[in-house]
């Protein structure tokens, strides 16, 4: 159960416990009034008002949201005086004992690591003591054993577990349909799968798309999963602690050619029963197709035909660039820039879907960080030169090298300075450095632009994200160069990170390996 559940379970035991006691100590004091047990009434009468001052600051705590400490304190001060009512009286024959025993069993109702063996041993440690006591005739006895008191004290610990139950049944309906709404939300079947067997325990909801009857069903009795899905769950059979979700299509039935995902519970992997999830994942699916289909597409329909536009526009300005009147190479040069940055971004958006799908490659070794910095530089020199930004470096040196891929590292750099040079203002500066910091050799780059918004700071790294600053931005970004460059980090090793003071610009941090990896055994490095 969640750390959630736990305290609204233990908030539901501290109020069952706070409302008995103050209901039953006064009914009590009523009842042995009208059967003129007087004595024991006035000893009632005494531990209510003991007991009350306490009573009544737990009830606060338990207001505050401290159910754990109410629950814990509750018990003792219910032991505490319990036992002193029992001691005093010289008898287990007393009304107290049926409380004292049921109190035993709260703590491992109440899930509280703690209660679950402190109460039992407090209230064994004072029934066995009273016990031997009253045997060995060593308590004075001070007061006679009463039928009346025995039912009396029966009768509080049957109305405490009545009063329990019903608050435990309203937080189980609720923790139900909590459930089934969670299920409903994300599409889940559940069922068991007993791994000592090789069956699984199908219910009524989930036979149908499995192609089975609801029971206990062998593997090959699923018509619906292929051999492949069959041999996948043998081996979470054979697993010892890890039991990895796998991805299958149904291949007959209701739900033929749909895609599920299987999860398998992992509290559970000395027992042999797993508990078992099946998500329906087919739009995920979908979704993932239609990015292929959408970079295909792309590339084929789009970049190909711009390709040759641009090599046209390109043939064209050298051959006949001079001889054309000053307007029209005007309209030439603007339309060879507006190609180019459509190339780009085309090539950024293809960049982005082909690192999703695991097809960039990332191939890193100890390499010189300078270079690469000074190619990216390069690269962006004519976007420097049209703004007018001065760029300062500190700590460049050719002998700091990094765990790095050149060409993947010159492309986060080039986003970087490409997003620095966007947000400076024309005529003011970049500052950039570099130096070691513990495990990695850190590359900042500090632009002089307004900084990023406070509330757009925790999505800065999410895909097709820009922030609303209109007044400093070109509309000429997709929204994923920080998203990619992130990515192409974390695949060498190293990490992406930014800091923004109010008013003072944005730092972007690279922070790369300064030493090889440790590898797995039997990882090889790509390379």
């Amino acid at each position: 159960m969640a750390p959630t559940n736990h305290q609204e379970t233990q908030t539901i035991f501290a109020s069952a416990f706070l409302n008995t006691l103050l209901l039953a100590l006064p009914s009590a004091i009523l009842l042995y009034g009208l059967f003129g047990e007087w004595q024991r009434a006035l000893r009632t009468t005494y531990l209510l008002l003991a007991m009350a001052p306490v009573l009544c600051l737990l009830y606060w705590r338990l207001r505050q949201g401290k159910s754990r400490q109410v629950l814990i304190g509750l018990s003792l001060l219910m032991w505490l005086g319990l036992s002193v009512q029992i001691v005093t009286a010289a008898t287990l024959s007393n009304p107290v004992t049926p409380l004292l025993i049921y109190l035993a069993a709260i703590g491992s109702y109440a899930q509280d690591q703690l209660l679950s063996w402190l109460n039992p041993c407090l209230c064994t440690l004072t029934i066995l003591g009273v016990g031997v006591l009253e045997k060995l005739q060593l308590l004075p006895s001070s007061m006679p054993p009463s039928s009346l008191g025995l039912g009396l004290g029966s009768v509080v610990a049957i109305g405490f577990m009545w009063h329990l139950s019903r608050l435990n049944g309203r937080q189980l309906a609720k923790l139900n349909s909590q459930l089934h709404l969670a299920l409903d939300a994300g599409k889940m079947h559940c069922f068991t799968l007993n791994r000592d067997r090789q069956t699984l325990l199908v219910n009524d909801e989930t036979s149908p798309l499995l192609g089975c009857k609801p029971g206990e069903q062998p593997f090959n009795a699923l018509t619906a999963l292929s051999a492949e899905s069959r041999q996948n769950l043998i081996q979470v059979c054979s697993a010892d602690n890890d039991f990895p979700a796998f991805d299958f299509q149904l291949v007959s039935g209701p739900g033929q050619d749909r895609w599920f995902r299987l999860f398998f519970s992992t509290q559970q992997s000395q027992a042999p029963y797993l508990v078992c999830a099946m998500q329906d994942i087919n739009e995920q699916k979908q979704t993932d197709l239609a990015k292929e289909n959408f970079t295909a597409m792309v590339s084929h329909e789009l970049r190909t035909p711009l390709t040759s536009l641009l090599g046209s526009l390109s043939l064209l300005r050298g051959l006949h660039g001079k001889d054309m009147p000053e307007s029209a190479q005007q309209l030439l040069d603007m339309a060879h820039r507006g190609g180019e940055r459509l190339a780009a971004l085309v090539n950024e958006i293809l960049d982005y879907f082909k690192l999703q799908a695991g097809r960039m490659p990332v191939y890193a070794r100890m390499t010189a960080l300078c270079p690469d910095i000074e190619q990216a530089i390069e690269s962006v020199s004519a976007l420097l030169q049209e703004r007018q930004l001065t760029l300062h470096r500190d700590g460049f040196c050719n002998d700091l090298q990094a765990w790095l891929d050149s060409s993947r590292t010159q492309q986060v750099v080039i986003n970087l300075l490409s997003n620095a040079i966007k947000f400076s203002p024309p005529g003011t500066a970049l500052w950039m450095s570099m130096h070691y910091t513990g495990q990695h050799l850190r590359f900042s780059l500090r632009d002089s632009g307004p900084g990023i918004p406070e509330d757009f700071q925790q999505r800065i790294f999410e895909p097709f994200t820009q922030a609303n600053m209109s007044n400093t931005r070109e509309g000429n970004s997709t929204g994923l160069g920080l998203a990619f460059s992130q990515q192409l980090m974390h695949l060498m090793g190293g990490e992406l990170s930014f800091s923004s003071p109010p008013g003072e610009g944005a730092t972007f941090h690279m922070d790369m390996l300064r030493q090889p990896p440790q590898m797995a055994p039997g990882q090889t490095r790509p390379g």
